[in-house]
């Protein structure tokens, strides 16, 4: 049975869990809180299903010129295989906006400005089949330079 505790231990399975278990790297366990009652609060846990293998693809763009849509990253899902999308994390060296395209069609966009050249899209298990293509893509306004970008997809291939 799972319980958890004041303490902010969580048990599963037998398997004891407290907060410095809860990680933010794809090879781990990431837990979320969604209950704002501390008395009875609820984690919820993004677990790659057995059989799975964690995937991080990425991808980078050197010497952009502004005003040009440009792919950083193409992850195409391979013949017999299920992938889980989870996460897409996108930085440059410009203010910019970022777009992931699923199969040509955007699910996403995301703007990075000075002082945060940083984003981020959580998809949290979108399924995707054989055959199945993710883009990420950037374009940049600043007349006055070219820039770099990259990008990271996080995901379970099954």
């Amino acid at each position: 049975m799972d319980s958890f505790d004041k303490s902010s231990t969580l048990r599963i399975d037998g398997e004891v869990l407290n907060r410095s278990s809860f990680k933010k790297t794809p090879a781990d366990l990431l837990a979320r809180r969604v209950s704002n009652d501390a008395t009875d609060p609820l984690y919820v846990f993004a677990v790659a299903a057995a059989g799975s293998i964690g995937i991080a693809e990425y991808g980078s763009v050197s010497a952009v010129v502004n005003g040009i849509l440009t792919t950083v990253l193409t992850y195409t899902v391979p013949a017999g295989k299920t992938f889980s999308l989870q996460r897409v994390e996108v930085s440059g060296g410009n203010v910019a906006i970022y777009s992931v395209e699923i199969n040509s069609i955007v699910k996403g966009v995301r703007r990075t400005y000075w002082g945060n050249f940083n984003a981020n899209f959580n998809f949290i298990g979108v399924p995707l089949v054989a055959g199945a293509e993710v883009k990420v893509k950037v374009i940049h306004y600043n007349t006055s330079m070219v820039s770099d970008f990259d990008a990271t997809l996080l995901g379970a291939l099954a």
